[in-house]
């Protein structure tokens, strides 16, 4: 297995996979569950990784465990493993994986049983997003729940050594949404709920649809003054909403934003010409999302 290229910065370790992991537990908590993080003590200091990179794929096992976990909740040990690799292991108690489905919960648009099935893409880009940092992404044996295995090369890097870090907004800047209303569309209550928190940790207020046709009526009842819309719902997807809803008196000028699992360039350039004013990958990040909404809601 061969690590491709990556933005690698000098981390500190800890306090990255701390800060991720706290984000995350608020929403757990608010859904009445729990998540716990126990760091081993032979972790370094400092590591040369792709920190955007460790944090995506972190992100969507969360999420992922958030989506089917309904008592109980998760924890994430996280150790450097015989081999030198990093180990990140997410256990929680939701209804787990059955065996039918269990060889191909990786493929692409592969969808989890349920009542929240999931993009069935979230997986599938982690355990991509892993192997290219040198490690990969399994589902272990568990009497309980899903128990995922992320491992990712792990390089220390000694006192005193400067790695240049690279060049990402400041974790500091802010983006003020203080009387914006966003109206969040999405078909799964988790992304919405995860979305709607990240913006009103920013000062927005926000309202939610959880498809094209309710994005239409929220339109209708009151406008908002930007639109967060997800590409991958079913009966309508995010494309159909987008038309219905610029065909609204209200919409011509209104800024709508894809935010999508659909994690490429090329998706990327497609959901812009087809009218979307902006883009943001999922799982999002607070200052993600200040990024792609910051042109249409910085100004007045």
């Amino acid at each position: 297995m061969t690590a491709q290229p990556t933005n690698l910065s000098g981390l500190d370790l800890r306090a990255e996979i701390d800060s991720t992991v706290a984000m995350y537990r608020a929403l757990f908590q608010q859904a009445g569950l729990t998540l716990d993080l126990h760091l081993g003590d032979d972790l370094p200091a400092r590591a040369l990784l792709d920190a955007q990179r460790l944090r995506q794929c972190l992100s969507n096992l969360l999420s992922n465990a958030l989506k089917h976990t309904r008592k109980g909740g998760a924890t994430v040990c996280v150790r450097q493993d015989p081999m030198g690799m990093l180990s990140l292991i997410v256990t929680d108690t939701g209804a787990g994986i059955s065996p039918a489905v269990q060889d191909a919960i990786f493929e692409p648009f592969q969808r989890g049983p349920g009542p929240v099935p999931g993009t069935g893409l979230g997986l599938s880009i982690s355990r991509a997003l892993a192997r290219r940092m040198g490690g990969d992404l399994d589902l272990l044996p568990t009497a309980t729940g899903a128990r995922f295995r992320l491992t990712v090369a792990l390089d220390r890097v000694e006192e005193g050594v400067s790695i240049p870090a690279p060049a990402l907004p400041p974790r500091e800047a802010k983006l003020d949404l203080g009387g914006r209303l966003i109206l969040v569309v999405d078909d799964i209550s988790t992304n919405r709920f995860v979305a709607a928190t990240h913006l009103r940790l920013m000062g927005a207020a926000v309202a939610e649809a959880a498809s094209g046709t309710e994005a239409v009526a929220e339109m209708q009842a009151r406008r908002p003054d930007l639109v967060l819309l997800d590409m991958n719902m079913p009966d309508l997807n995010g494309i159909e909403t987008l038309r219905l809803l610029r065909a609204l008196p209200e919409g011509a000028k209104l800024p709508v934003v894809a935010m999508t699992a659909d994690a490429t360039e090329a998706h990327r350039r497609h959901y812009l010409e087809q009218g979307l004013d902006g883009y943001v990958a999922k799982p999002l990040s607070t200052a993600s999302l200040a990024a792609a909404l910051a042109p249409h809601l910085a100004a007045g």
